[in-house]
């Protein structure tokens, strides 16, 4: 879904940019593959070494050897503009260790389909902080949506999402029940070191919450207005064949309680979400 796999791997002369004899007709099948599916996306050619030697020569490494394949698939017939050249050094290994095996896995070319928009399905509790008010306690409650993701460079997106949410509170007296459509707008890093298969990232941004209804025992409670807040999250992404496969543990913290606001209770949310990106 998200890129090339190929057959076997793209060598090179120790220590060299030069491509090795016995990997260009592996090239020549990505070439192949790249003319006759001219509907693909743009290929990024991202070049990885194993952490032995220098790290920034390493990355420079890397970055020579991304531009050889490249000048080899253009010089095969590809057009440039459907090529970037990318090299990461030891930035992002894919086995972690010290082993040779570990080593020569991490020692690498891959062929990433770039591509700039993405869209996620998602859902997951959402559990409820209260302040505000005395003797009030947090519920847990539901959300899902859909969120777009725009590529702004490698390794930071842009999101913005759609949410049906459930956020309530209770006490002695009874339960107070909140629904909202929240958008969260944020900005996700993923250029964090890999913890095996699994990409961790982080993100931050800004939540719209704007409240549908309201009710406090089942009768019907002042539901206010638009609540705007800030947004942090921490997870990670797993890459499976229809897709990513990722877990969001998710804070939001209100900024204005006029949409929350039912005698004197101000809701904040703890969401744990999962999804998949298409």
């Amino acid at each position: 879904r998200n890129r090339i796999e190929i057959s076997g791997k793209v060598l090179f002369e120790t220590g060299s940019a030069q491509i090795s004899s016995k990997s260009h007709a592996l090239l020549a099948q990505v070439a192949k593959i790249l003319k006759d599916n001219p509907d693909l996306p743009n290929i990024r050619i991202a070049g990885h070494t194993d952490d032995v030697g220098d790290a920034e020569q390493n990355k420079k490494l890397s970055s020579r050897r991304a531009k050889s394949v490249k000048q080899y698939l253009v010089s095969l017939g590809v057009p440039a503009t459907r090529l970037e050249a990318v090299g990461y050094g030891e930035s992002r290994p894919r086995s972690l260790g010290k082993s040779k095996k570990a080593r020569a896995t991490n020692r690498r070319v891959e062929f990433v389909l770039v591509r700039p928009l993405t869209v996620s399905a998602n859902a997951g509790l959402a559990l409820t902080m209260v302040s505000g008010a005395e003797g009030f306690s947090g519920t847990t409650g539901i959300m899902a949506g859909t969120t777009g993701h725009y590529a702004v460079m490698d390794i930071l997106t842009a999101d913005l999402g759609l949410q049906f949410a459930q956020r309530g509170a209770k006490s002695d007296e009874g339960t107070l029940n909140m629904s909202f459509i929240d958008i969260p707008i944020t900005a996700t890093y993923t250029g964090l070191p890999p913890l095996g298969p699994v990409t961790p990232h982080v993100g931050a941004g800004l939540m719209l919450s704007l409240p549908l209804s309201a009710s406090f025992n089942g009768d019907s409670a002042a539901k206010g207005g638009l609540q705007t807040g800030v947004v942090m999250k921490v997870g990670g992404t797993y890459e499976v064949s229809i897709g990513s496969v990722w877990l969001n543990i998710r804070y939001a913290n209100s900024l204005s309680s006029a949409s929350s606001d039912a005698d004197g209770v101000k809701l904040h949310s703890l969401t744990m979400e999962t999804g998949v990106t298409f």
